[in-house]
């Protein structure tokens, strides 16, 4: 059995994974083609998964829907906003949680949170995903098909503190950018 590291993260449709044999005879698996061709001893197509709620780090692109509704744009702001504050009563849980055991959430069920209580007319439904993630669907109605927010954790200050990072899978024209962004603008699996 081979085990391979330090290849790519498999995120997108297939990969090419390549065994080659340098001149003094040692074996390696890359992901580009290796240096000399004959030094190639097998290639082999590898299917990549798609891990779920996964945050790329590629800005979500739509096609230009045309000039933005300032009046749309405002309510579409607001009610981004409400969606986001109401997951604060399962960032702050969960913080509590991560602070007393030392790992996140798996659950709702751990941090003593009603999944029920979670849905409202902004969100479908909430769940806990791996590394404390916080993943919040939209609701279809207000937003559009498979809009997500996911909050994902970070340690900072020596891990006494925690930052949460929004993403979102909406263009950087509704989320704003720079200094008046709400969420990053993210591509989520």
């Amino acid at each position: 059995m081979v085990i391979l590291l330090g290849l790519p993260p498999l995120a997108g449709s297939a990969a090419t994974l390549y065994k080659c044999r340098a001149a003094d005879g040692t074996i390696s698996y890359r992901d580009s083609p290796c240096a000399d061709r004959a030094a190639t001893l097998a290639t082999r197509k590898l299917k990549r998964t798609r891990i779920p709620d996964a945050v790329d780090d590629e800005e979500y692109l739509e096609p230009d829907a045309g000039p933005v509704d300032e009046q749309a744009l405002y309510v579409f702001k607001a009610q981004f906003q409400q969606a986001l504050s109401s997951l604060t009563p399962l960032r702050v849980a969960s913080v509590e949680y991560f602070m007393n055991t030392g790992e996140w959430p798996k659950d709702f069920k751990a941090v003593g949170v009603d999944k029920k209580s979670m849905s409202s007319s902004f969100i479908d439904g909430v769940r806990i995903a791996p590394q404390g993630r916080i993943v919040a669907e939209l609701n279809e109605q207000k937003f559009g098909q498979q809009k997500k927010i996911v909050l994902t954790p970070h340690q900072v200050m020596g891990g006494t503190t925690v930052e949460w990072q929004c993403s979102s899978n909406f263009t950087t024209r509704l989320l704003g950018s720079d200094a008046t962004r709400i969420c990053q603008s993210r591509v989520i699996h």
